[in-house]
């Protein structure tokens, strides 16, 4: 089965094309990343892949949610209210923080295995390649 795209043999070939095209082209859009296709050729995308976008978004919102509550400390440190009333919720701030980069290092975790996993898959499908292009009658 063959595609109507730009076919590479293998993913280095692939990316050295994305490196080629960051480089010299002109293009609104630039290819981001290489995948292999059911059609058993590497192709470009300008697109992420999904996991990598969903944790994007969830540090993202975790960043955002990490610097709110550092004004929101950072607020009651100027406040005028009582001092007790003050640490007690910068305790409380301090452990929503602490819960969130929690969440975080969790995050980055499972980050590192997804990567793992796709590395894997990868290598699997670099030798797959590697079998079959052995293994394939040679052209005289």
């Amino acid at each position: 089965m063959t595609c109507n795209k730009t076919s590479y043999s293998t993913e280095r070939f692939a990316i050295e094309d994305i490196a080629r095209i960051k480089n010299k082209s002109k293009r609104q859009t630039i290819p981001l990343r290489a995948y292999l296709c059911h059609c058993g050729s590497w192709h470009l995308t300008h697109k992420k892949d999904n996991a990598t976008v969903k944790l994007e978004q969830k540090i993202e919102s975790l960043i955002i949610q990490n610097e709110k509550f550092k004004t929101e400390i950072f607020n009651l440190k100027k406040s005028d209210n009582k001092q007790l009333k003050i640490d007690s919720e910068i305790i409380t701030l301090k452990n929503t923080i602490q819960n969130k980069n929690e969440i975080i290092k969790k995050l980055r975790i499972d980050n590192k295995e997804l990567v793992y996993k796709l590395m894997q898959k990868q290598s699997d499908n670099a030798a797959r390649n590697l079998f079959f292009n052995l293994n394939r009658p040679m052209d005289i």
